[in-house]
């Protein structure tokens, strides 16, 4: 069986940019978690796509895509100054997670979610780069397909279907949004999800613990890296299925 629209794709690679004199590795995957994705379905760059459309379980790729078939040129229309105002808490603090370096989630006034890298910190103004990171570099990919078959329905619910849940051991009323974007990178783990969470809660200092939900959904997630970040500062956490919950307070 070779690869074609609806087939399900699992990969070994190796992510290169540079040139020959100065490649450097980027990206790689390990035996035991490969790259899985559904040929076809917009989980990868059309052109990264288009390299493997045909090939079956055993082959070997070895192939380089042009800047302007993957993130394209950066774009000074890309680094945006945002109020301040918007990253501090009822104290007027800043959230401790916007640091120089850091590349944070942010949600468009369409309720899109985009990532940013945090270049400056001014006074009252927090400057982003919305560039993708690999912007403006070529990408060269070095693998094997490992397997290829018909996308079953499970295969598709694990990419598409449903979204986390959550619990709390608050036991008042409260409400929450949130967004799940997929990572369209032509490469690396591509179902990773980035979600957000706001609550609303009569009692916020009643909230002990946070249920995730997602291991149930999709049974081939191995954990999720969370960070809190509350009135006791921040903290970060590994979920695994069967250690599901986060600890909103410091034991």
């Amino acid at each position: 069986m070779t690869i074609a629209p609806n087939k399900f794709v699992a990969l070994d690679y190796e992510l290169y940019v540079g040139d020959e004199n100065e490649r450097i590795l980027m990206e790689q995957t390990t035996p035991d978690r490969p790259l899985e994705y559904i040929q076809g379905m917009g989980m990868m760059l059309p052109a990264f796509e288009k390299q493997l459309f045909g090939l079956k379980a055993g082959d070997k790729f070895d192939f380089v895509l042009k800047c302007e078939d993957a993130y394209g040129e950066p774009s000074d229309e890309a680094v945006q100054e945002l109020p301040r105002e918007i990253f501090v808490d009822s104290e007027g603090k800043l959230d401790a997670l916007v640091v120089e370096g850091a590349t944070l989630p942010l949600h468009t006034p369409d309720g899109q979610i985009i990532r940013g890298s945090v270049l400056e910190i001014k006074d009252e103004v927090v400057v982003f780069d919305f560039n993708h990171p690999l912007a403006g570099e070529d990408l060269h990919f070095i693998g094997a397909i490992k397997d290829v078959h018909d996308a079953t329905p499970e295969e598709i619910e694990q990419f598409f279907g449903g979204h986390d849940g959550c619990g709390c051991g608050c036991d008042h009323d409260h409400d929450h949004d949130h967004a799940a974007d997929k990572d369209d990178h032509a490469h690396g783990h591509h179902a990773d999800l980035a979600v957000t969470y706001t609550f609303t809660c009569r009692q916020p200092a009643a909230i002990d613990t946070l249920k995730v939900t997602a291991f149930g959904n999709w049974p081939r997630l191995k954990h999720i890296d969370a960070a809190v970040v509350n009135d006791q500062g921040q903290q970060a956490q590994r979920l695994e299925a069967g250690k599901a919950v986060i600890r909103w307070k410091a034991s």
